[in-house]
């Protein structure tokens, strides 16, 4: 079965500075940098679906929207599901896709902030002729 994945080219992005209760000017980072390093790992993510796949191939379709934050050092980190808006719910399908985004080295944030980025991943099935 040919799976796709398909990449919303908009996604939310907000950047936010967390020390105690005081909130500083919000930084920024680059979002079609963040596009590129994610799309550059799509084989990655697509390995977590193929996973699924084998063990319910009833599941051809769905979608998962990370959240997570990315540091001064390009590292990401507190990777979860958005629950709200994920369809896929299949937990070690999940971890693997948190596992792998962890893994992923992003642009740098404005300095002194964390970015935060919510990423929508949609898994379809691959028409075929």
């Amino acid at each position: 079965m040919n799976l796709s994945i398909l990449l919303l080219t908009v996604f939310v992005l907000s950047s936010c500075t967390h020390v105690s209760q005081v909130e500083l000017p919000k930084g920024s980072i680059d979002r079609e940098k963040v596009r590129l390093a994610v799309k550059a790992n799509l084989l990655e993510f697509k390995v977590c679906y193929d996973s699924l796949n084998k063990k319910n191939p009833e599941v051809t379709e769905g979608k998962i929207v990370i959240v997570w934050e990315i540091h001064d050092n390009g590292e990401a980190k507190n990777a979860k599901i958005e629950p709200t808006k994920t369809s896929i719910k299949d937990d070690e399908m999940i971890n693997c896709m948190l596992n792998t985004m962890l893994k992923i080295k992003f642009p740098l944030p404005s300095k002194g902030t964390v970015a935060e980025i919510t990423y929508p991943f949609l898994f379809q099935r691959q028409k075929t002729n």
